[in-house]
């Protein structure tokens, strides 16, 4: 495991393929086509709403459909997370390059994972920057999502950081941390 947070590994992966384009976007459609979600698991929830709104169906085609959409307004979607996962880990290498790390919520790679989220609960937000010393090329931080709670001393090592940006708040530019929680070691 690359970063303690999978959210983290998230938002170094949708960095590094947008803004940065190190790697490309990937088929999210498809991604979520190879990795539909568990009959097992939600079937019985998400068809006795269904029943008891009235929905009829036409085909087996059409009750899978609208499963597989219901599920997409109440679920993440676990696989298509374990593949967005396994490659940012195919392309661990790259890691290095990223410049900037942006995480604004939602994004493509949280629409691939849940595409109904509601952005209401805290799923994605991050709760730990452990990992982070990897991506050693960082210049600028901006994570939207980010607890009071999270520890911020894995930045200090972090080299060529200058700008961190923390829930829309301005943290710390060039090495000096601005008003409010610093960005530790840029003191």
């Amino acid at each position: 495991m690359l970063f303690e947070d999978e959210n983290l590994a998230l938002a170094v992966l949708q960095s590094m393929i947008w803004p940065a384009g190190l790697i490309p976007e990937p088929d999210y459609a498809a991604l979520r086509r190879a990795n539909p979600y568990d009959r097992d698991l939600y079937w019985e929830d998400i068809m006795l709403d269904a029943e008891d709104e009235g929905i009829e169906f036409d085909s087996d085609e059409d009750r899978e459909e609208y499963f597989q959409e219901a599920c997409g307004y109440e679920f993440q979607n676990h696989g298509v997370r374990g593949d967005l996962l396994t490659l940012l880990e195919s392309n661990a290498g790259l890691i290095p390059q990223l410049t900037v790390l942006r995480w604004h919520i939602p994004c493509e790679v949280v629409r691939a994972c849940w595409p109904q989220w509601d952005g209401e609960s805290t799923t994605f937000d991050l709760t730990s920057l452990a990992g982070i010393e990897r991506c050693t090329g960082l210049t600028e931080i901006d994570i939207q999502s980010l607890p009071d709670s999270v520890d911020l001393t894995p930045l200090s090592v972090l080299p060529n950081l200058r700008t961190v940006t923390l829930n829309g708040q301005l943290r710390g530019s060039a090495g000096r941390p601005a008003a409010g929680r610093p960005a530790a070691g840029h003191q």
